[in-house]
């Protein structure tokens, strides 16, 4: 369970999967970014819900309402605040694992490390890429864009049949996949002939990164690179992996 000091938060990921969107917010003007620790930057506040949500405590049966801020950018799903907890009468026990509420101790459940979610790629639409040339190639992952999943950064993977006709990625490279399933991939063809991709066929999978993973490849918790930077280490990628093979 995360805590903060300001106010209950929630992830806009997370807010649309319950089925919060946009109209369902109110602008907090005075509040429009928070600084994310584990993320190394500020995220931005699309607002709070107009209308309280009700949470059920599992062990108690009990309810209750809050009006949490919604966060773009955000890791965990829900953050409860450390006012909201002691207005509630509740106390984070960490050396019994617990949270005790109102004099009743609710064990915490501490899930074993997930295991990365793998997702199915797909080309935009209909693409040819040149004899041994490298481009960035615009695809699509289903299961983000049908909410079965969460965007985010992570590294594309490509199947062993587009292997087989001569098309690698760059080796760990991270990229974006937005709200809407949608990212770029850089691609380099190794062969002598023109290699086409079609976007009836998979092209490979798509498995999210850790927060952990990404800061220790980069050494740090660092702000979102921009499109230039992005471009930049695509290609230095790309030369990297032909120099290999």
């Amino acid at each position: 369970m995360d805590c903060n000091r300001w106010r209950n938060i929630m992830s806009e990921d997370f807010a649309t999967r319950i089925g919060i969107r946009t109209n369902d917010l109110r602008s907090l003007q005075q509040n429009t970014q928070v600084m994310s620790v584990r993320a190394g930057a500020d995220l931005h506040v699309l607002g709070e819900t107009k209308e309280p949500l009700v949470m059920k405590l599992k062990h108690t049966g009990k309810t209750y309402t809050t009006q949490p801020a919604v966060i773009r950018g955000m890791h965990s799903a829900f953050n409860l605040s450390g006012p909201w907890l002691k207005t509630m009468g509740w106390d984070d026990l960490h050396s019994q694992g617990c949270l005790m509420v109102n004099g009743q101790p609710m064990p915490l459940v501490h899930h074993a490390a997930a295991a990365p979610q793998v997702s199915e790629v797909y080309v935009i639409s209909k693409v040819t890429i040149a004899p041994r040339t490298g481009q960035t190639v615009r695809v699509v992952i289903p299961d983000i864009r049908g909410h079965q999943t969460i965007s985010g950064a992570g590294c594309t993977e490509l199947n062993e049949r587009v292997k087989k006709a001569g098309l690698h990625t760059g080796p760990h490279v991270y990229h974006q996949a937005d709200q809407g399933g949608l990212a770029t991939v850089p691609v380099l063809n190794l062969t002598d002939r023109a290699v086409t991709l079609c976007p009836s066929l998979g092209q490979g999978t798509f498995e999210h990164a850790r927060v952990e993973e990404v800061q220790a490849r980069t050494g740090k918790a660092r702000r979102p690179a921009t499109a230039k930077q992005k471009k930049e280490e695509y290609l230095r990628q790309l030369i990297n992996n032909a120099k290999e093979v």
